[in-house]
């Protein structure tokens, strides 16, 4: 069983400076996110996982052992 390491979402309804959260997910596993106003999402490498925005949601899915962040654009700006 590989584990993905930490993942880290940048949510952008947090804090300047606030803690961002961060989840581990094994290989082949997805976590979805709801986000209201999400627009876009990317991960920082995708080689680790698969990141995007859908239906006002972020879908994260862990494609390698490794660990990586994930930007979020919504209609407040780059989170």
């Amino acid at each position: 069983m590989r584990i993905v390491a930490v993942v880290c979402v940048l949510f952008p309804l947090l804090a300047r400076g606030a803690a961002q959260p961060s989840f581990a997910l094994l290989v082949n596993e997805t976590q979805t996110v709801r986000m209201l106003g999400v627009t876009a999402a990317w991960a920082i490498d995708p080689a680790v996982v698969d990141a995007s925005a859908q239906h006002h949601r972020v879908v994260v899915s862990a494609r390698a052992p490794g660990a990586t962040k994930v930007v979020v654009i919504s209609v407040t700006g780059q989170h």
